[in-house]
């Protein structure tokens, strides 16, 4: 599998506000509850991520990144989205996780935490970061 290894690192600023204000039509204190509910799925979605990678669930690791593709729509973030169309075009839900995979799944979880911090900063949002568990 080849693969672009600048998709897994992190990039700033990996999103663009223009769909969710539209959808929004630019209430900012709406932009900011729908943002608020991302971010607190996406800290969900990040924890089971992580849980799935370590305990080598590849149907659930592709099954989260799936389901995070829509919500990542609203935010244009296409960098992200991707990284997780790789994911999903070269792995196979039955087979273990290669090596190249686990990269690309944890720039996924790397992307999407660098941009939840970001979002939660710039939007002063609660920090629902969890803590994620240990020896999984």
């Amino acid at each position: 599998m080849a693969h672009n290894p600048d998709i897994l690192t992190p990039a700033a600023n990996d999103y663009n506000l223009d769909e969710l204000s539209s959808i929004c039509r630019g209430d900012v204190e709406n932009m900011r509850r729908m943002l608020g509910v991302f971010v607190t799925q996406g800290w969900n979605t990040s924890t089971q991520l992580t849980v799935a990678l370590e305990g080598g669930d590849t149907a659930t690791v592709l099954r989260l990144a799936h389901r995070l593709k829509s919500s990542l729509n609203y935010l244009a973030m296409h960098r992200l989205i991707s990284i997780i169309r790789t994911l999903e075009e070269t792995c196979d839900p039955t087979e273990l996780l290669s090596s190249q995979h686990v990269s690309i799944a944890n720039a996924i979880i790397g992307q999407l935490n660098a941009t939840l911090q970001q979002l939660t900063t710039e939007f002063q949002l609660p920090d629902q970061q969890p803590a994620i568990p240990q020896n999984v």
